[in-house]
């Protein structure tokens, strides 16, 4: 038996005892006391564990955070958190798996709205850029993205609208986790400001920023999953309601505060939304 399995009665990592002797963990820094090399199946096992979530308390996670507007916000703010996954975590995973059935398995692929309008025009897509002499605070991008479009433009010479399309729309879709990650900070802070008067904290705001990120994900998940336009037009409706009752629960007021607050929080929002979808678009278009 080698070194790297061989027993031991102390810990490798603090070289503390182990109490017990045939502890699988240390009880001072929590390190494995078996120290052999793990397997492909066990580095699987640890990144569904530790990184998606997926254990026993996620389908109980994921059921409050569907049906019960606002309730994993204020279990977290009450202390009760072992229970359900956290806020973080949560929205990592349910992000991670939207990127995976989108991206990867096709899920709510645009391919087919787009080859409706495509299909019949093979002649390839030119990207032209505006003519004008200076380009505003896009000039300092200018050569880049002058690059960039030749780049591509090169690329799309060989192939037709619906293939490109294809991967332009790809591209996009596999942007907008990222996108939405850095959206984060943003939408915390319209949150604080628009109940400023609930002398709320920042961080207690990014976790209800979170939760509602959580929440929208994984209502398009249930949608993309979905054979019916109306059913997923029900499930959009609900995400908007959804929204209002959780501010309801989570900041209190009654409902036409909580309505025309949601309402602010949505017109505020827009606009770097927007803006922020617009510039993926471009990058899409180019890379």
């Amino acid at each position: 038996m080698s070194d790297a399995s061989a027993e031991t009665t102390y810990c490798r990592n603090c070289n503390l005892a182990l109490a017990p002797a045939s502890a699988r963990f240390c009880s001072h820094c929590g390190q494995e006391t078996a120290a052999h090399i793990a397997g492909f199946f066990e580095y699987f096992h640890e990144l569904i564990n530790h990184y998606v979530a997926l254990e026993g308390k996620l389908w109980r996670t994921l059921w409050y955070l569907f049906t019960r507007p606002g309730f994993l916000t204020t279990e977290y703010f009450a202390g009760r958190r072992q229970r359900y996954v956290r806020p973080f975590r949560l929205y990592f995973s349910i992000s991670l798996v939207f990127f995976l059935l989108v991206k990867v398995a096709g899920v709510g692929d645009l391919s087919g709205a787009i080859k409706v309008n495509v299909s019949n025009n093979p002649s390839p897509i030119h990207l032209n850029l505006p003519a004008t002499q200076n380009w505003g605070w896009l000039e300092p991008l200018r050569p880049w993205i002058e690059a960039s479009a030749a780049a591509k433009n090169e690329k799309l010479r060989t192939v037709s609208q619906q293939v490109a399309f294809k991967e332009m729309s790809g591209t996009f879709i596999s942007l907008i986790p990222n996108a939405l990650f850095l959206f984060l900070p943003l939408y915390a802070l319209i949150l604080k400001l628009v109940y400023f008067d609930r002398r709320r904290s920042y961080g207690e705001h990014m976790i209800t920023t979170l939760n509602t990120y959580a929440m929208f994900f994984f209502t398009l998940l249930l949608a993309a999953l979905q054979p019916y336009w109306w059913l997923q037009s029900l499930l959009l409706l609900w995400a908007a309601i959804h929204v209002v009752w959780e501010l309801k629960r989570i900041y209190g007021g009654s409902w036409m505060s909580a309505s025309w607050r949601s309402t602010v929080i949505g017109l505020v929002s827009a606009f770097p939304a927007m803006l922020l979808l617009a510039i993926v678009a471009v990058f899409a278009m180019l890379t």
